[in-house]
């Protein structure tokens, strides 16, 4: 696609996301097909790696890539 963001399910994924350290809970609920509140809810769980940087949750790309299967 041109431009420097794809459109997926209506949300914006940076189409260097795999580049980035981290994303926020809006890029990364594409990427996982899933709502802001079930991304809030695997957070809260555990089933999702987020760090709290003052107010933000930000998700760490890394450990996401090896959760959905590949390899950093």
């Amino acid at each position: 696609m041109p431009g420097s963001r794809s459109e997926v399910l209506g949300d914006v994924v940076p189409d260097d996301w795999r580049d980035r350290t981290t994303l926020t809970v809006d890029e990364t609920c594409p990427i996982l097909g899933v709502g802001r509140n079930t991304l809030y809810a695997s957070i809260k769980r555990g089933e999702v790696l987020a760090l709290t940087l003052g107010h933000r949750l930000v998700i760490p790309v890394a450990p996401l890539r090896r959760q959905i299967g590949e390899t950093p």
